[in-house]
């Protein structure tokens, strides 16, 4: 399925909607193991590709896409629930489009800004896109995902991530690497944001020091819980029966039971 600006991504389910940004090395597919629990609770699910957003790599080229994609799909509000790249996404939505979001899920996400090493890291990385077909940076970039945790994931999900990592095109890969590198510092935003919060890191996680997790939920007015999980920067995957857990209880407490079964019989009686 597709919108009009072409992004294509999954509708599953009936009731409140709860949309998943992943980050900018994964798919749609690395929400899998969250699919069925929502449904079973009462959740609509919506899964985007990032890859198939059009622009030329600006944040706001995502949110936008984003916005567009739920005022196609009918729905006003939606708890986002963002990943690294998906995270800083949810960040730039939540600047510009507050009424749309009911509750914000950051997981292995910062609020800061690139520092220089960081941009002329991604830099070289953009430039090496460009110079060949990137299998062995792929492979680099698959190795930091994963850093250190090999031995907590199965062999299924190892090799599902590799085929996330590999799947990416070069000029998605580059778009979401010039997306990241120009992002800016949002950590003033966060004593703003009213809205029911939810911060989910991992305590091993190479790409989005374990900190940030604590340091969000300082500033957040109405952090409704902020954990690290004995996992990496994949929690979803690596950790899916307490990361479900987390997020369902995060979920119940902003949309009431009797609300969901309400949204549930609208949408199945239009």
């Amino acid at each position: 399925m597709e919108t009009a600006t072409r992004i294509k991504f999954q509708d599953i389910g009936d009731g409140p909607a709860v949309l998943f940004l992943h980050d900018y090395l994964l798919t749609p597919n690395c929400w899998q193991q969250q699919v069925e629990p929502l449904l079973n609770a009462g959740f609509r699910v919506i899964l985007p590709d990032l890859a198939s957003c059009p622009g030329d790599g600006q944040l706001q080229n995502y949110s936008d896409g984003m916005i567009g994609q739920l005022n196609r799909l009918g729905i006003g509000r939606a708890v986002i629930c963002g990943m690294g790249l998906g995270g800083s996404i949810l960040f730039d939505m939540l600047e510009r489009f507050p009424q749309r979001i009911a509750g914000a899920c950051f997981i292995g996400t910062r609020p800061v800004a690139d520092d220089i090493q960081e941009k002329a890291r991604r830099a070289e990385l953009i430039a090496d896109l460009l110079l060949q077909d990137g299998w062995s940076l792929r492979e680099e970039l698959l190795k930091r995902l994963v850093a250190g945790r090999t031995e907590q994931l199965t062999d299924n999900d190892q090799l599902a991530i590799q085929q996330m990592v590999h799947s990416q095109g070069g000029k998605a890969l580059i778009n979401s690497l010039n997306a990241m590198a120009d992002r800016k510092d949002y950590t003033r935003l966060l004593k703003n944001l009213h809205l029911p919060t939810l911060v989910i890191g991992g305590e091993q996680d190479h790409l989005c020091h374990p900190a940030h997790t604590g340091i969000m939920a300082r500033q957040l007015p109405n952090c409704f819980r902020a954990v690290n999980l004995d996992a990496g920067h994949l929690v979803q995957i690596e950790q899916p029966a307490l990361f479900n857990r987390l997020l369902l209880e995060f979920l119940q407490v902003i949309v009431p039971r009797t609300y969901r079964e309400e949204a549930r019989s609208a949408r199945q009686a239009a």
